[in-house]
């Protein structure tokens, strides 16, 4: 079982990005495009796809796809002997527009099981009268079907009552590709930082609109 931490902000997944056609915006913004990469028992990139790269400049998913088929990765293990390892790759860059083009920064690659279906719960109507805002971390282990089978708010103590239940209701309807070993699906265990605004939307669609703007 490993851990690792994904963040996910529930007003803001992403700074505003713009699609095609739209005003491009000036100030340097943070951007996670994902891949599925297929590693050999070697740890090298056998196969390499985004599954959102008609959303992104070609020349872009070109110079992506060129880093990751450079990255070896230590080989994954079954039964003590190297295997085929399918996982999805969140690349996280900053991205600094320029007057032509854009500096482009990878700031971290993670191997996880790609998220693609993410859901804001309705946010709790205690806490929207108060004006209530916080943070919560909640740990998933992500199942071999691609739910959250084990949910917890972590220091959930210091957190209202609705407070948890909102980042837990939140999680259930969560989806992911679940990695895979020799082609078999296996769990994985994240901890997934949530930040709550009373201007949260509640809306899912609205969420995966604001992670998938190129």
């Amino acid at each position: 079982m490993k851990t690792c931490s994904l963040l996910f902000l529930v007003l803001a997944m992403l700074s505003p990005i713009s699609t095609a056609g739209a005003a491009v915006t000036k100030k340097p913004y943070d951007l996670t495009v994902w891949a599925d990469v297929v590693y050999d028992e070697t740890g090298s990139p056998s196969r390499i796809n985004f599954p959102d790269e008609g959303l992104y400049p070609k020349k872009f998913i070109q110079s992506l796809q060129l880093k990751l088929a450079t990255r070896r990765i230590e080989p994954r293990l079954e039964n003590k002997l190297p295997a085929i390892f399918e996982t999805g790759v969140s690349i996280q860059l900053t991205i600094d527009p320029a007057e032509i083009g854009a500096e482009v920064k990878i700031n971290k690659i993670e191997e996880l099981p790609r998220t693609i279906n993410m859901s804001v719960a309705k946010f709790p109507a205690d806490l929207l009268r108060a004006g209530w805002s916080g943070e919560m971390k909640v740990r998933c282990m992500v199942g071999v079907t691609g739910l959250c089978t084990d949910m917890e708010v972590l220091d959930a103590k210091a957190l209202p009552k609705s407070a948890r239940q909102f980042g837990l209701d939140s999680m259930k309807a969560w989806r992911f590709l679940p990695q895979r070993l020799n082609g078999k699906p296996i769990e994985y265990e994240m901890v997934i930082p949530i930040t709550m605004t009373s201007d949260t939307p509640s809306d899912s669609r609205h969420v995966d609109r604001m992670n998938r703007r190129p």
